[in-house]
């Protein structure tokens, strides 16, 4: 039996049902926060002549015309006090709202971030399975589903890590999984958690009726990582910035070789060779980096070399505008058996949701065709750019 699936991996950005309410201090790349108890208590305060104002709590609940006098009042406010206005004023659960309206990103951004995803509108080029990085929880996979892709994707699937973020590895597929296992509990040199996010484990069986499953259906084994950042805290001393640059790298190490540990625990002896199973993910490193020398010379293949042998200026994923700088980060590694069968295929590097930084087009000379709507900083579908990949299964 042969068949033809097409698989992405894309580092999201962020995906969350968080948000952005408490005016200007938790903005920036790697916030929103949870917002603490005390935080929401000042800002209950602060409404208290509002409600009074207005009626009271009782009357502003019954009265629909009594809650729209008061959302004119705050029409001035910023977007995210009206929110959370709202919510405390109709008892709505925070997690109830939608991804636009709590705008961690905004919607512009999520917009550009569906078209990375399935193309422009009048493409619709959906990935069977798509492995994903930076998603707060299952139900963020659930909202954008259903908002950007009319929910198209049959399965999510999403555990838990241990990111103090709450950014996850998930996936959406068209196929349902017929084994997954978390190693987010893997131990580091210093008995705490060796991942930074997991290593999420699925077997996919590569069937659209789950109802006949048998020894017949091909399955595909995937591996979605997101490895260690490379980011530095802002607050860590200028005297203390290289020890924590070369450990954030030995952690990155430690990591990926884990990952070869685990693929030769799977698929013993002649298993190696012969199963289908991918890695990939945001390894936050360049191929050339020694942190990540072990995983791209365990015998599986690095197949974004394909597109341009080593030469970052075809293969880059993530521009880094403060050191404008071009990197890939992101990969589909191929195992022995995957790589033969597809030896003529070339993944894609989607980079029409990149903003248009000015340096990438005078610096690297990147005139980029971008998706409509996609412009300035703030309209991107992402830091990362997203591969996909079309596979021959056999």
């Amino acid at each position: 039996m042969q068949m033809n699936i097409r698989l992405g991996t894309f580092n999201l950005e962020n995906l969350f049902l968080r948000y952005r309410i408490l005016d200007g201090d938790r903005t920036g790349t790697f916030n929103p926060k949870p917002i603490p108890f005390t935080d929401i208590s000042k800002f209950i305060s602060t409404y208290t002549e509002y409600l009074e104002k207005f009626g009271g709590p009782e009357k502003l609940e019954s009265d629909p015309k009594a809650r729209e006098k008061l959302y004119k009042e705050l029409a001035s406010t910023s977007k995210g006090n009206k929110i959370l206005a709202k919510f405390l004023l109709e008892g709505v659960s925070i997690n109830n709202l939608q991804i636009d309206q709590l705008y961690a990103v905004n919607e512009t951004q999520r917009k550009s971030t569906a078209k990375a995803m399935r193309g422009e509108d009048n493409e619709m080029n959906f990935p069977d399975i798509m492995a994903l990085q930076e998603v707060e929880n299952m139900q963020a996979l659930g909202d954008f589903n259903s908002t950007n892709f009319d929910k198209h994707y049959k399965y999510r699937y999403l555990i838990d890590g241990n990111d103090d973020r709450q950014i996850d590895v998930g996936f959406y597929s068209n196929f349902p999984a017929t084994r997954i296992r978390t190693h987010q509990f893997a131990k580091d040199i210093d008995g705490t958690h060796l991942f930074s996010r997991d290593c999420l484990e699925i077997d996919f069986a590569l069937t659209d009726d789950e109802e006949k499953i048998d020894d017949s259906t091909p399955i595909l084994t995937v591996f979605n990582n997101h490895l260690k950042s490379k980011f530095i805290d802002f607050r860590v001393k200028e005297s203390d910035r290289e020890k924590a640059k070369q450990n954030a790298e030995s952690k990155r190490k430690r990591q990926a070789d884990e990952i070869v540990r685990i693929l030769k625990e799977r698929f013993e002896g002649n298993d190696f060779e012969k199963r289908d199973f991918i890695v990939c993910g945001d390894f936050n490193d360049s191929p050339s980096s020694p942190s990540l020398t072990k995983l791209l010379n365990s015998g599986i293949e690095n197949v974004v070399n394909r597109i341009g042998n080593g030469d970052i200026k075809k293969e880059w994923t993530y521009y880094y505008s403060q050191e404008n700088t071009l990197e890939q980060m992101d990969y589909i590694l191929l195992s022995p058996s995957l790589s033969k069968k597809n030896k003529n295929n070339k993944p894609e590097i989607e980079r029409r949701g990149m903003a248009n930084y000015r340096k990438l087009k005078t610096d690297h000379n990147f005139d980029l065709k971008r998706f409509e709507g996609v412009t300035k900083r703030g309209t991107e579908a992402s830091d990362h750019c997203p591969v996909f990949m079309e596979l021959n299964i056999e």
